[in-house]
């Protein structure tokens, strides 16, 4: 069963959570009602999801985010103003207040299983001289910088769904 911590500065919220994850069975729920109980609780769980609102008495649960390991995730349950002013990009937020649905459907979300990024592939001399030969002409044509000819490569490959080679190669052609 998956370990879930719900940090709030009000423990009546964090009880709640509790209750309706648990009712759900999304996990073992562990209510913390400061910043350093959830860094003791850390150290000894393997911890999957941290719940929190936008503080907790001893300071701002963005600050949290830093000390989770790389698979565990934050959810910030919190005023929209509250989480606006969140500029963090690794850190879920979801507005409160939350239906019940939309609280476990985000935390069942952050629980399920991540894919694996694909294996990268590797590029051939041929196509690696062919994106080489694009960034040059459009150095040369345009006075960019090479890191300006890759993005521009890039970003054409993505608005076209291309790889980066064929949109090189498209560009050579078209010369």
């Amino acid at each position: 069963m998956e370990k879930i911590i719900a940090a709030f500065e009000k423990r009546s919220n964090a009880l709640r959570i509790q209750e309706i994850l648990e009712d759900e069975g999304l996990g073992s729920v562990v209510v913390c009602a400061s910043g350093a109980e959830v860094r003791r609780t850390l150290v000894f769980e393997p911890v999957r999801l941290v719940l929190c609102g936008f503080k907790l008495p001893d300071g701002a649960c963005a600050y949290l985010r830093d000390d989770l390991s790389p698979g565990c995730a934050m959810l910030m349950l919190a005023a929209q103003h509250q989480l606006d002013l969140c500029g963090r990009e690794d850190i879920f937020k979801l507005a409160a207040p939350a239906s019940r649905n939309d609280l476990t459907a985000s935390v069942r979300m952050l629980l399920s299983p991540r894919p694996k990024p694909a294996p990268r592939t590797v590029r051939t001399a041929e196509e690696q001289a062919a994106i080489r030969r694009a960034k040059e002409l459009l150095m040369d044509r345009n006075g960019m910088t090479e890191t300006q000819a890759h993005r521009f490569l890039q970003k054409q490959s993505m608005d076209n769904g291309d790889t980066l080679t064929e949109t090189a190669r498209r560009l050579l052609e078209d010369t």
